[in-house]
């Protein structure tokens, strides 16, 4: 007797269930490339506009995909189609398994008995004629077993065919139903998987095709002053950010219809005499907000698909060009462009290539216009531009689009505007447009917007700065070069608006030209502050052409630095910004030099060497404050202002732990402390610090000795003592060194005696005191040396 491999003479069916394995991984693969390549899954991996995979299909997908509303509905059919097309197959399969599982099992037994049979036909007592009769109707019996057993089997492998074909055939429906292409019977598994695959994002983009077209429509309706469009659109809001509808609409919109789009909001309040209920404006904001995500979606190239050349070049010349309103006011269509682009949220962000191509475009265009002086924009009195009673057609605050001018106020609809806000989505975009002189110009535009337009920003250059700090806060080569450039342009006009009389400065008009973009300058400084630091403490002067970035930094003039102080520290925001900024170098430097290899007197000189340099620009910027606040004829804020605040709230003395040093540069350690930053009854041991110089060397002291602390740099004849030493009138309560770790207490966790002790004890260790000596007497020359750059007396 011999065994019988009964697995391979009835084998599973050929076409294990490959089929489902390998449509489901195909779905899942594409909803996968959704959620990557259009960031149609929120982070916490909800669902956007409640709707996604679900049931099967979210089984198949793994996934859920969110956006597009027609996307989902068409993957979800298909899904739903394909899951119960493979159902029948599946379970054929599944049962087919099961019975061939027990025709095995019964065969091998039967092929056993058999095998006995013969063995008892051997071993019996009948001639040998007899045995071979009675072997040859055994096998006989068994050849009829086997056959019945095949003929079973091949029922089984029926069954499953059947519903194979049954499978196929409504996949091959699907299939052909999403490309349009017949698919042939005889195409493999793979083929077949590959229509179904390919064919959902061409029926993607046939639906996105359709919602385009809708949308087209409803937004000229919209702008006319329908309500019902305006909420028609928005259920379409999630597909604006989507490649496919995204460049179907401006296609179907064409550069024309776009631009003109604005000036139909601004015909219907012509007709309504600007007098328009409030929810027009915000219909208004809401038409032209989804424009603009789908503009900033349709022409980003990064994108596929999107608008090609020929469109982006007729953009510019329908741009360039002038349009009529039925009741005979005209605009340039930039004006309209410039509407859209104001409307844009930070995401989706307008792509580099389109600020590079259209942004180039649209300066040029105006500094065409302004070539005989700043006298663009146009004013209600420029009858190119208005409408027949004098009224223009575009919004006078840049909150409200698509209002008319107010003759008094009549530049917020400067295109301008619109571009700078749309570039400030893109740092690269932005210095695509900044970093650039336009054929038959002398400046670049950096130098225009900042210098030569400065006087003309309604918006105070607030748009402006917006734009020039997305520019300028990286530390790539190309941002601290416009950062320096930027520097100098603003350091030195803001030297021909402050003027000195010797004892204190005085701001004329004009320097409140750019007071909108303080704060982004002072975000400019905060993420070059290693640099305003280096240039302060050498008194760089200015920079030179061609040398704005030197050895991997920013170079900035310490005379522009000045007057840029002087200027943006008339802002209370921006000048907490630059104080938090530089309280975060501050600690990080010495936690470098606390850090550093060496003996102890060379970490201490090393100390010495950071904290006067540091606590000198710490000078230098108190100083500044207190000058802008004179000069605009205020109090100073020495005693309630954000300095203030940080010494007393013992900003100082946060430890930091190591890791978080390493991760955050110097520009973001700052806005970390004052975080951590919290108020302490106990800081009252560092005595009154009512003015800018106490201040200055208190927080400095603070950070000395909490970096000492925590790096436990003492010299070896005097490591803090356990227990209060013998004499000592500081109760063991009362003493500042752990009895468990042994190690000194964070300061911020002292009490106020504790805090007492420990500043006497340190007092007694001499280098400490002499630390602190150093940086006590460098911040005032600090504040000094800022005077004089100032031509100031000291």
């Amino acid at each position: 007797m011999g065994d019988i491999d009964a697995a391979s003479i009835f084998p599973y069916p050929p076409d294990d269930p490959h089929v489902i394995a390998g449509v489901r991984s195909s779905f899942k693969g594409f909803a996968k490339h959704l959620s990557t390549t259009h960031g149609q899954v929120v982070s916490d991996g909800s669902v956007i506009g409640g709707k996604g995979w679900s049931g099967d299909g979210a089984a198949a997908c793994g996934t859920e995909i969110t956006g597009n509303a027609a996307l989902i509905a068409a993957a979800e059919h298909a899904m739903g189609q394909v899951d119960p097309a493979i159902a029948p197959y599946a379970t054929a399969i599944d049962t087919a398994r099961g019975n061939i599982d027990t025709l095995r099992k019964n065969y091998i037994a039967d092929w056993n008995a058999h095998e006995r049979a013969l063995t008892t036909i051997d071993n019996s007592s009948k001639t040998t004629s007899q045995k071979s009769a009675d072997r040859s109707t055994e096998n006989q019996s068994w050849r009829w077993t086997d056959y019945g057993a095949m003929v079973v089997y091949q029922g089984y492998l029926s069954d499953v065919d059947k519903a194979a074909k049954g499978t196929r055939k409504t996949l091959e429906a699907i299939g052909s139903n999403v490309n349009g292409k017949k698919i042939s019977p005889k195409s493999s598994d793979f083929d077949l998987r590959q229509a179904v695959l390919t064919g959902l994002p061409l029926l993607h983009m046939q639906q996105a095709q359709k919602d385009a077209q809708t949308c087209a429509d409803l937004a000229k309706r919209a702008a006319a002053g329908d309500p019902k469009a305006v909420a028609e659109l928005a259920k379409y809001g999630q597909e604006a950010s989507d490649p496919y509808f995204a460049t179907a609409l401006m296609n179907d919109l064409t550069a024309k219809g776009l631009v003109e789009i604005p000036g139909a909001m601004a015909k219907y309040m012509y007709d309504k005499h600007g007098i328009v209920d409030p929810q027009t404006i915000k219909n208004n904001a809401k038409v032209l907000n989804f424009l603009s995500t789908a503009l900033a979606t349709a022409t980003n190239d990064t994108n596929q698909p999107h608008v090609d050349q020929a469109w982006l070049n007729d953009l510019k010349q329908e741009g360039r060009a002038q349009h009529k309103l039925p009741n005979g006011a005209h605009y340039d269509g930039y004006w309209g462009l410039g509407q859209i682009m104001e409307a844009a949220d930070k995401k989706p962000p307008y792509g580099t290539s389109y600020l590079r191509d259209v942004g180039r475009d649209l300066v040029s265009w105006v500094r065409d216009q302004d070539k005989n002086g700043p006298t663009y924009p146009r004013t209600n009195a420029d009858a190119t531009f208005t409408g027949p009673d004098g009224q223009g057609p575009f919004s006078n605050s840049i909150d409200n689009p698509g209002q008319l001018i107010d003759e008094n106020n009549p530049g917020m609809a400067n295109p301008l505007y619109g571009l700078l806000h749309a570039a400030a989505t893109n740092g690269q975009g932005a210095q695509q447009i900044l970093d650039y002189t336009p054929p038959g110009q002398k400046d670049s535009n950096l130098t225009y917007l900042l210098h030569t337009h400065r006087g003309e920003w309604n918006d105070h250059g607030n748009e402006l700065g917006n734009a020039l700090e997305a520019a300028t806060i990286g530390h790539d080569k190309e941002s601290m070069k416009l950062a320096s450039q930027a520097i100098h342009i603003l350091g030195t006009d803001a030297a021909q608006y402050a003027h000195s009389d010797g004892s204190h400065v005085s701001f004329d008009d004009y320097s409140d030209d750019l007071s909108g973009m303080r704060d982004s300058v002072a975000n400019i400084l905060g993420s070059h502050i290693n640099e305003m630091n280096f240039a302060i403490s050498n008194k760089r002067g200015d920079p030179s052409a061609g040398n704005e970035v030197v050895d991997g930094m920013a170079m900035f003039g310490a005379k522009d630095l000045s007057f840029v102080l002087l200027d943006t520290e008339r802002d209370d925001g921006a000048y907490k910004t630059l104080l938090t900024d530089q309280a975060g170098y501050m600690r990080k430097d010495l936690d470098a030099g606390a850090g550093s290899s060496g003996t102890y007197d060379e970490k201490i000189q090393q100390l010495r060497t950071r904290a006067g340099a540091d606590s000198y620009v710490l000078g230098y910027l108190l100083q500044g404050r207190d000058e802008a606040l004179v000069g605009e004829g205020k109090a100073t804020d020495e005693q309630s202002g954000a300095m203030a605040d940080m010494v007393k709230d013992g900003l100082g003395l946060i430890p930091v732990p190591g890791g978080k040093l390493a991760e955050l540069g110097y520009d973001k350690f700052g806005s970390w402390l004052t975080d951590k930053m919290r108020t302490h009854a106990e800081i009252d041991a560092y005595g009154t610090a009512d003015t800018y110089k106490l201040q200055n060397q208190t927080l400095v002291n603070q950070m000395v000795e909490s970096t000492l602390v925590q790096h436990g740099v003492w010299p070896t004849d005097h490591q803090p003592p356990l227990v209060p030493p013998k004499g000592s009138t500081v109760s063991a309560a009362d003493w500042f060194v752990d009895q468990h770790t042994h190690k000194i207490i964070p300061l911020d966790k002292m009490t106020e005696s504790q805090l007492v002790a420990f500043k006497q004890w340190a007092a007694t260790s001499g280098s400490v005191p002499d630390v602190e000596q150093q940086a006590g007497g460098t911040n005032n020359d600090g504040g000094t040396d800022y005077k004089k750059w100032l031509g100031l007396d000291t």
